[in-house]
């Protein structure tokens, strides 16, 4: 099917993705654990962040999408890391670039997110 189907293509923008993904995921965790917020804010705690869930269940929607280009529909494997990539990434590049969740789901400065997390869900699927 070309380009969207291509093992090697999906390989190399599941990379770009958790390469640009990793540095936030990184000072989102050492926040975290150090229990120092950002500038002053609350820690990152991802799963109280309504953010996380919504890039998770995006992530799923794109496993399922690249599921469905690929060909191998009900192929299992690799289905939950991806989802849990998709929210984790998201929800530290949300905590890294805006702070702390102060109870709101979504924030239009962080909208961009959604679309990394179908990306990185769907990239995900066809390089796995």
């Amino acid at each position: 099917m070309g380009f969207p189907s291509d093992p090697d293509t999906g390989a190399m923008w599941a990379v770009l993705l958790v390469a640009l993904g990793l540095p936030a995921l990184l000072y989102a965790g050492i926040a975290r654990f150090t229990g120092h917020g950002r500038k002053g804010g609350a820690v990152w705690r991802p799963l109280n962040d309504r953010l996380y869930l919504v890039c998770a269940l995006l992530a799923v929607v794109g496993h399922a999408g690249g599921s469905v280009v690929v060909g191998s529909w009900g192929d299992l494997f690799g289905f939950m890391p991806t989802a849990f990539m998709g929210g984790c990434f998201s929800s530290a590049l949300a905590y890294t670039c805006v702070g702390d969740q102060e109870g709101r789901a979504l924030r239009p400065e962080l909208l961009p997110l959604a679309p990394y997390a179908l990306a990185l869900g769907f990239f995900g699927r066809i390089a796995g």
